[in-house]
């Protein structure tokens, strides 16, 4: 058997040979940043993080300070072409960027889901609240799966 034709290769996928997966382009200059800013979260990073990781959310993998493009993006989730940002009060002072880079990865067929930073922290630290955004968190999940969900169309996320 050929070496080409293992694990990925096949493009019909069939004959139990997986297809291959998209491509995310990605600038490998950013990796050492993207490790400091994973070592350097902040506190709705993390809240957020204890939440969704260990494939906690339906059964997605997600992986924070992930390198799309010349982006770092807070967390992603493959399987869902996902990405969750976590706005800051900094944010306020970038929103054209910030806008810009969206469209750049939605340009790649990821979806993006925003939340502010105050509404992180009040959600994670009140048990009822947390209950009510963990079902409407599954809910987009369910909606970006069902490929119905467009961050362009409704506008930015917040709880």
């Amino acid at each position: 058997m050929s070496p080409w034709w293992g694990r990925g290769w096949n493009p019909e996928g069939c004959c139990g040979v997986e297809k291959m997966k998209k491509i995310i382009p990605y600038n490998s200059e950013l990796n050492e940043y993207a490790r400091k800013l994973r070592n350097n979260s902040t506190l709705s990073e993390i809240l957020l993080w204890n939440e969704i990781k260990n494939q906690k959310i339906l059964g997605y993998k997600f992986e924070r300070q992930k390198i799309i493009k010349n982006y770092i993006v807070d967390f992603f989730c493959y399987e869902l072409m996902l990405v969750i940002e976590i706005d800051g009060s900094t944010h306020d002072y970038k929103r054209e960027k910030d806008e810009k880079r969206q469209y750049e990865i939605e340009k790649l067929g990821i979806k993006f889901i925003r939340y502010s930073d105050l509404d992180i922290k009040r959600i994670c630290f009140h048990p009822c609240k947390k209950a009510l955004s963990r079902e409407c968190f599954y809910n987009r999940l369910s909606i970006c799966k069902a490929d119905k969900f467009s961050a362009k169309k409704e506008g930015w996320f917040f709880f």
